[in-house]
């Protein structure tokens, strides 16, 4: 029991919609992003970090999908706030690289409930961030309206 209390310890939270994030330690707002497949090129990669909750990526309709967005230079990454379309991911994990090769993962869930999804408590560092969707909440595409990094 007390190794997997201490192992609960070291999970990020989780929690949806409400949870606080300091809006002035965004540092993906605007960063240049690229994804696995759009549906139509309506919906590219570069409108999840656009500040705009009226614009949206969204993915072809087959598992898995990705969008990565470049941070610049390697950064600490704190919390991620998911902002989803109604077609959202329900099993997904969240990676981060120095290279845009490797990726290390950071956060799973096999329960994505849409809506908009902050992920609190993550401890990473890296140049890349990518969500990388295993399995769909919907029949359609993994949609995110914004895709959010916080940290330093």
């Amino acid at each position: 029991a007390a190794i997997f209390l201490f192992a609960a310890l070291l999970t990020p939270a989780f929690s949806a919609p409400a949870a606080e994030v300091d809006s002035a330690r965004l540092v993906s707002r605007g960063r240049p992003a690229a994804a696995s497949s759009v549906e139509d090129p309506r919906f590219a990669a570069f409108q999840a970090v656009d500040g705009n909750r009226k614009t949206r990526w969204s993915s072809q309709f087959f598992d898995p999908q990705w969008i990565a967005i470049d941070l610049g230079a390697p950064r600490r990454i704190e919390a991620v706030r998911l902002v989803w379309e109604k077609a959202h991911g329900r099993e997904y994990e969240l990676q981060v690289s120095d290279d845009a090769k490797e990726w290390k993962r950071v956060y799973y869930t096999a329960h994505g409930r849409g809506g908009t999804e902050t992920i609190t408590g993550l401890d990473a560092e890296g140049r890349y961030i990518r969500y990388f969707g295993t399995a769909r909440g919907t029949v359609y595409g993994h949609s995110l309206r914004e895709f959010e990094v916080y940290g330093d």
